[in-house]
């Protein structure tokens, strides 16, 4: 690493405003004395000096803010050529319990725009990835799309999320809500055959009337709201016996 530079760009990140959760407002990046030729210094300091087997200090929390500083420059400089380096720092928040670089990666994903969209239906596929990083990309695949007008191309990834029997129940939850609040009532036939098999978790999603109503597929519930929460538990459980 060029010491000058990096100490240059370090002194920049350091000299930002707290990152907030979900909200670049208060930041104008695009002024900052950085561009794509300091994409190699900017992923050496995302991950410069960082202890990846605890949990972030909350206490320290301040000293890491110019690493969600850097995520959100990659995110700018370069895109989707950055895009596995950013699953790679989304690995080190889920495994930090870091939630402000967790929630922040649909934001980075939809900085990147329409070509994160294929990386990250991938992504989400890959059955060799944790749960945990797959639920993460199906949240930024939706948000991709919906900010770009691409349901119609994003809604088959999550339609193959839930044909997969290798999918988790909260994995299905993650697709069969980006199919809703995508308005994609065409795949309403494998959403409905997720909830027959009890291979979805219903806290995420509610149950499948509450579905097919925000799918507008019907005007409203014919049976009383069901406690979602209570519902996943006497499913799961039910799941659980029959394995």
């Amino acid at each position: 690493m060029p010491i000058s530079r990096g100490k240059q760009l370090l002194a920049i990140l350091q000299a930002l405003p707290e990152p907030q959760y979900g909200r670049e407002d208060r930041i104008d990046y695009a002024e900052l004395d950085c561009g794509p030729e300091d994409a190699d210094l900017l992923k050496e300091l995302l991950f410069s000096g960082l202890e990846t087997d605890r949990e972030r200090d909350a206490d320290a929390s301040p000293d890491d803010d110019f690493r969600i500083h850097a995520a959100r420059l990659l995110a700018r400089h370069g895109g989707g050529a950055h895009l596995p380096t950013l699953v790679s720092w989304l690995r080190v928040a889920i495994l930090r319990d870091d939630a402000l670089a967790q929630d922040d990666f649909p934001h980075l994903m939809t900085s990147i725009g329409p070509e994160a969209l294929e990386p990250l239906g991938l992504r989400m596929l890959d059955e060799g990835e944790s749960d945990p990083v797959r639920g993460w990309c199906a949240d930024a695949l939706e948000w991709v799309a919906e900010a770009n007008g691409l349901g119609d191309e994003a809604a088959p990834y999550f339609v193959e999320v839930l044909a997969s029997p290798g999918s988790s129940r909260e994995l299905n939850a993650h697709a069969v809500s980006a199919l809703t609040n995508l308005g994609a009532h065409d795949h309403i036939d494998p959403i409905r055959r997720v909830f027959q098999d009890n291979r979805v978790d219903v806290s995420m999603t509610g149950d499948l009337e509450s579905v097919e109503v925000d799918l507008g597929i019907r005007s409203e519930r014919t049976t009383p709201p069901v406690h979602a929460q209570e519902l996943e538990e006497k499913l799961s459980r039910q799941a659980r016996r029959e394995e």
